[in-house]
């Protein structure tokens, strides 16, 4: 974990150095069953990787680049989802790197909130 004022809670899940086709794997648990927007709050940067997304398996849309000239903290819906009561796996899988990217493959990963839609 990173530590810095900008961060929900002063911190972000900071994975460093991964190669193409590296996974994170995190586990979402849902107490109530319901369909829910994916919200991602995320930081980009200058040695920041292509990641693609996916919930129990299923992509949550295209890959992301999270590179950026200079460091930002970026907020993006990746999906609207009906889930299940329990626990769901949430994957960041590295695809790529943008080609003006350092390539450290990083991924800054605030939080992510289960935001209940009406059916």
């Amino acid at each position: 974990m990173q530590q810095e004022g900008r961060w929900s809670g002063g911190q972000q899940l900071w994975w460093r150095d991964a190669k193409p086709g590296d996974t994170l794997e995190l586990v979402l648990p849902i107490a109530k069953a319901g369909r829910y927007r994916i919200v991602m709050h995320h930081t980009r940067a200058f040695d920041y990787g292509i990641f693609q997304f996916r919930l129990d398996g299923e992509k949550l849309g295209e890959p992301l680049d999270h590179y950026s000239k200079e460091n930002i903290n970026q907020t993006v819906t990746l999906a609207t989802r009906d889930l299940k009561a329990g626990d769901h796996v949430f994957t960041a899988e590295l695809v790529g790197a943008n080609p003006a990217a350092t390539p450290r493959h990083m991924l800054g990963l605030d939080c992510l909130q289960l935001l209940p839609e009406k059916p």
